[in-house]
């Protein structure tokens, strides 16, 4: 057996070279995790934001579908009074669509939140949105337009009166931006029986 002979310049790392590729390696790995991390915080509060942004649009298809249904009832005329709205709608939140249902939206101050509160007939109060106190420069409030275009921060429909306003709206002055959910009402008047729909025919 020929006997291992060392080859004139070749030699093994010494461990200040070791040393050197493992401080490079943990500066890379360091980096690496910490960009990792970076990208996974933006993309958690860009998905934050995004399911704000579809709950708030949700909740504003709500307030539009409930409005938007209203119709004229001499037995629920429609009320704006006090932070309180009142009515009857085709579209309740909670029940069947198409039914005649008397409704009430109410503006409601909770502590350090101002609550927008829905409900139907005479059941428990839903809250549909919510903003803290110091987030508003003024309390949110009702509005409605009159035939005129301008708005009113009150209506009470006249005795014998089956109508609506002409629109509705919510106004809400936060700090980032005023917020303003506005509805085109059609007003409707309340159904009258048939004798097929007595008779089912």
């Amino acid at each position: 057996m020929r006997p291992l002979v060392s080859r004139p310049g070749s030699r093994g790392f010494t461990l200040l070279e070791v040393l050197v590729v493992l401080v490079i390696t943990s500066m890379m790995s360091v980096m690496l995790i910490d960009g990792v991390s970076q990208v996974l915080m933006i993309e958690r509060r860009l998905s934050q934001k995004t399911d704000d942004f579809r709950s708030a649009e949700l909740r504003q298809f709500w307030f539009r579908q409930l409005l938007s249904g209203g119709m004229a009832s001499k037995e629920y005329p429609f009320k704006l009074k006090e932070g309180r709205v009142s009515g009857l709608t085709l579209s309740p939140l909670q029940t069947e669509s198409g039914i005649p249902t008397p409704f009430e939206l109410a503006l409601v101050a909770t502590g350090d939140f101002t609550e927008l509160r829905y409900r139907e007939r005479d059941g428990e109060y839903l809250s549909l949105q919510s903003w803290p106190q110091s987030e508003l420069i003024n309390p949110p409030r009702f509005l409605v337009v009159n035939k005129e275009g301008t708005y009113s921060p009150g209506w009470v429909s006249n005795e014998g009166q089956e109508q609506w306003p002409a629109g509705f709206a919510l106004q809400m002055p936060l700090l980032q931006g005023e917020e303003f959910w506005h509805v085109a009402i059609i007003g409707r008047r309340t159904p009258r029986l048939d004798v097929t729909d007595i008779l089912g025919i």
